[in-house]
């Protein structure tokens, strides 16, 4: 029974543990089912996530690299590119489809993945290259005994990447190469982050050195202040703050001027303060140096000496603009032919300033006074070259200049060079011009007395060369006429027409010396004088025939004066004969004389020392104050009938004297006329002794002229002296003469030389020989007229004395006794 109960019992366990058994397994079956259902749906929803996804390609391989499947993107692409339809491409062996792929790295390392199980990742084009530039990720790694890949499509992705890439280099490359100084700041701390290298060059430290660096770091610490109010104004308004100026502060501590620019900007997101500055340092100094030179040509437009105004042309250029357009391509002959719209033209022209030498030029008191009568200052006679100015503006030229005749609103007359400069940068539009009226007046005066003084040098070479052969006809004629009277038995009417003739050939000696007064060079030769006897002589003789009387006050101790007696005779004549024509109606002429001790300028530009003054004094119609400065000028005349030629011969004459020559007159009161000569101490030797002692003389002369009949007339006066006489025509024949006559037991004492020869060796160059003959020998040196400083200095060339043409037989007698005696030394 127990036993019974025994095995009921244990069947019972059994059953109990059957059925546990199977309640088991019935759970492990639905556990299996559902993990199953979970593994079909997570299939499911991975197909679906392969199949569906727009960007991912899913391709699983076998061991041998056979397509098992894939997704339909992936299936899709293979099926256009390869040209087979979907169910064909499973199956196909996956290298062999891509041309080339079998022999690539790429196959190498799929099948290292087969091999160890590591997986690998890379990006590149999607085959096959039809596919276009398709940028895809591929991961590739162990599934089973095959492969699993798994392409992306990163086409997008990396589009974007590359345009920020792109982006971030732009940035860079502005960052770096702008030549601003820029500067990017933590907006929290206000710490440098990072800079340029125009911001290292501009404070003269490396980018290491400022990072770091706080804000306030970068300025003078007295603009700290302003510098955190503009930081706060850039954190709170978070736009673009800019600074006009202001200034950083660089290593070696110089301020540097910049124009800054500073906000907020965001990169990556991330915000900083951009701060770029530019140096305006150059732009500074060339500001400042405008403003200086501005203040220089402002200090020169105000105190320049001449007359300066600035006009604005612009109108004027814009009217003539308008013209152009019109067709008008001449403008000069367009204002020409159309003078009113060259007047509307010139009225278009503003005048800005005028300093105060434009005042002064034109003597007005005020710019307003000026302005009120510039119609008086530049009359309407000026507009034609006003107009030029105008056309000069029009056809673009930057200067102009042209000569006018103005006059001042005391209307003196002024001759004015009129000049345009458009100033530099304004040539375009031609608002600053500067105009300059230059006085020109003394210089045109000048040049009209030059022209003058040329006509008087042409004058003088040819009275020079009509005194030269006139003096040498009057040698001859004198020479015989007065030898006949002397030495002649004549009746007394045939001496008393030789004696007329001798009167007139001293008349023709007159008119040389007025001529040599004029000739190039011709200078006084000197010796001393009796101021009284010439005085009386030559008055006597200027006055013969007149209804004038003269009247003397000459003192017996009158200084004697060392002068040319023939030029100064020629000052007493003309100035004697002024006088007379002054007083149609006759009257008197007073002649004075006296000594005169200079002993400083006193009003007269003569060295100290002794003088003569002579003084004519005539009670004629007197001379006005306008003329009386210009009596002594070239050509100057108020006669109806003159040359103008008188008292500049004076003038000259009395210069080369070193002596001076003045005149006071009243209209209608008389003129006087003074003039000083240097005083001599000297004795005269006029009146020592009888004339026909004076020319009696012996020894043996050798004469040289060029001229036959000189050489015969005055051969002939000489041997009536007493004396043996040679001629030669030039001074080859001379020297030859000379030389024989030397080597002989009678040489010559005395030599007269021509100085000038035509077409032969002159005095000059003979004496050089002759002195190389015989250093003793006696040369007198003669000539009718020569530009040569020999006549005047003869010591200084060897000669021992002078003879002037024509001849006077008592001058040729006392020099040759002088030179034979020795007392010329």
């Amino acid at each position: 029974m127990q036993d019974a109960k025994k095995a009921k019992g244990q069947r019972s366990d059994e059953l109990a543990y059957l059925r546990k058994r199977v309640a088991e397994l019935e759970r492990s079956e639905q556990e299996r089912e559902r993990g199953e259902e979970r593994l079909r749906e997570r299939e499911g929803r991975l197909a679906e996530f392969f199949g569906k996804a727009p960007i991912h390609r899913f391709l699983l391989l076998d061991s041998a690299l056979n397509i098992v499947a894939g997704n339909d993107l992936l299936l899709d692409l293979f099926s256009t590119f390869f040209g087979l339809k979907r169910e064909k491409i499973v199956g196909k062996n996956f290298p062999g489809l891509i041309p080339g792929f079998e022999a690539s790295d790429r196959h190498k390392q799929y099948l290292e993945v087969l091999r160890t199980g590591t997986p690998f990742y890379t990006e590149e084009l999607a085959p096959p290259p039809e596919a276009g530039d398709v940028r895809i990720s591929v991961s590739v790694f162990k599934a089973g005994d095959g492969l699993g890949v798994i392409a992306t499509d990163i086409t997008e992705r990396k589009r974007v990447e590359r345009a920020l890439q792109e982006s971030e280099e732009r940035f860079r490359a502005l960052f770096e190469g702008s030549l601003d100084a820029t500067f990017l700041f933590d907006p929290d701390s206000g710490d440098l982050v990072d800079a340029n290298p125009a911001a290292s060059e501009l404070l003269l430290l490396d980018h290491d050195e400022i990072i770091g660096l706080h804000y306030t770091k970068f300025y003078p610490r007295r603009l700290e202040a302003d510098v955190r109010r503009v930081w706060a104004e850039i954190l709170e308004a978070l736009e673009e703050v800019s600074h006009d100026e202001t200034l950083l502060l660089r290593a070696d501590g110089q301020e540097v001027p910049v124009e800054g620019l500073a906000q907020i900007i965001q990169i990556d997101g991330v915000p900083f303060v951009c701060g770029s500055f530019r140096d305006i340092s150059k732009r500074k100094e060339a500001e400042d140096a405008l403003r200086k030179s501005e203040e220089r040509y402002r200090a020169f437009f105000d105190e320049a000496p001449t007359a300066l105004w600035e006009i604005d042309a612009s109108s004027a250029k814009e009217y003539s603009d308008q013209l152009r357009s019109t067709g008008v391509s001449d403008f000069m002959a367009y204002f020409e032919d159309h003078p009113e719209e060259a007047l509307r033209c010139e009225q278009k022209v503003k005048l800005v300033e005028m300093n105060r030498a434009s005042l002064e030029l034109f003597e007005a008191g005020s710019g307003e006074e000026l302005l009120a009568n510039l119609r008086r200052v530049l009359p309407r006679e000026t507009s034609p070259v006003f107009s030029r100015g105008i056309v000069a503006i029009a056809e673009g030229r930057t200067s102009f200049e042209r000569e006018v005749v103005s006059s001042t609103l005391t209307g003196k007359e002024k001759q004015l060079l009129y000049k345009w400069s458009v100033l530099p940068g304004y040539e375009e539009t031609a608002s600053r011009v500067l105009v300059s009226l230059v006085d020109i007046t003394a210089r045109v005066q000048l040049e009209q007395e030059l022209l003058k003084s040329q006509k008087l040098e042409s004058l003088g070479v040819l009275a020079g060369g009509i005194a030269h052969d006139f003096n040498n006809f009057l040698t001859a004629i004198s020479t015989n006429i007065s030898m006949a009277l002397m030495y002649g038995d004549l009746e007394d009417d045939i001496s008393e027409m030789l004696g007329d003739a001798e009167k007139a050939s001293n008349r023709a000696t007159n008119l040389t010396q007025q001529l040599l007064a004029f000739a190039k060079g011709g200078k006084p030769i000197k010796r001393t004088v009796s101021m009284g006897t010439l005085l009386r002589e030559t008055v006597e003789f200027a006055l013969s025939g007149s209804r004038v009387k003269s009247v003397y006050s000459v003192p017996e101790d009158l200084w004697r004066v060392f002068v040319d007696e023939g030029q100064i005779g020629q000052v007493i004549h003309n100035l004697v004969i002024n006088a007379d024509q002054a007083m149609p109606g006759g009257g008197k002429v007073e002649i004075a004389a006296e000594n005169v001790l200079v002993e400083g300028e006193e009003h007269l530009p003569l060295n100290k020392g002794k003088y003569v003054r002579l003084s004519v004094t005539d009670q004629g119609i007197g001379i006005s104050g306008k003329h009386l400065d210009r009596i002594f000028d070239p050509f100057f005349t108020t006669k109806q009938r003159g040359s103008g030629l008188g008292l500049t011969t004076c003038f000259t004459i009395i210069k080369n004297h070193g002596g001076n020559i003045r005149a006071h007159s009243e209209v209608d009161a008389g003129t006087r006329i003074d003039v000083f000569l240097p005083a001599s101490d000297e004795a005269s030797e006029e009146g020592k002794s009888d004339k026909t002692i004076a020319m009696k003389g012996e020894g043996r002369i050798l004469l040289i002229d060029d001229e036959e009949m000189i050489r015969r007339s005055a051969g002939e006066m000489l041997r009536r002296f007493g004396y043996d006489v040679t001629s030669a025509k030039d001074g080859e024949e001379a020297i030859r003469y000379y030389k024989e006559a030397s080597a002989s037991e009678w040489p010559f004492d005395v030599v007269i030389m021509d100085l000038t020869i035509r077409g032969g060796k002159g005095g000059r160059e003979t004496i050089e020989e002759l002195m190389a003959i015989d250093p003793d020998a006696k040369v007198i040196v003669s000539s009718g007229y020569s530009d040569d400083p020999v006549m005047s200095n003869f010591k200084e060339y060897g000669f021992r004395d002078v003879i002037t043409k024509p001849y006077k037989i008592d001058e040729v007698g006392r020099v040759l006794r002088r030179v034979l005696s020795g007392a010329e030394s």
